[in-house]
């Protein structure tokens, strides 16, 4: 599709474009759905910006949202890679 056309869709089609995306964004930032969706929408969906910035300022976003992680899981993902050669 052109950037320029516009694509008319069911709201169930539109649904299944949102839930396969906030599954994607899901597992590259290792969050639960109510969270990655309040990033998500902090964002207005420009998963460009949201990358970048989320990685480099993670605690104060966090804080800012009111999002809270479980500790052990950053662990986890630290180590994942620590020890991929």
């Amino acid at each position: 599709m052109n950037k320029d056309e516009i694509k008319i869709m069911k709201m169930e089609e539109v649904r299944a474009v949102v839930q396969e995306k906030i599954k994607m964004m899901q597992d590259l930032f290792a969050m639960d759905t109510d969270a990655m969706i309040q990033i998500a929408r902090h964002y207005n969906w420009n998963e460009e910006k949201m990358s970048v910035d989320w990685f480099e300022h993670k605690s104060r976003l966090e804080h800012q949202l009111g999002i809270t992680f479980d500790k052990s899981l950053d662990k986890k993902l630290s180590e994942l890679k620590l020890s991929k050669p």
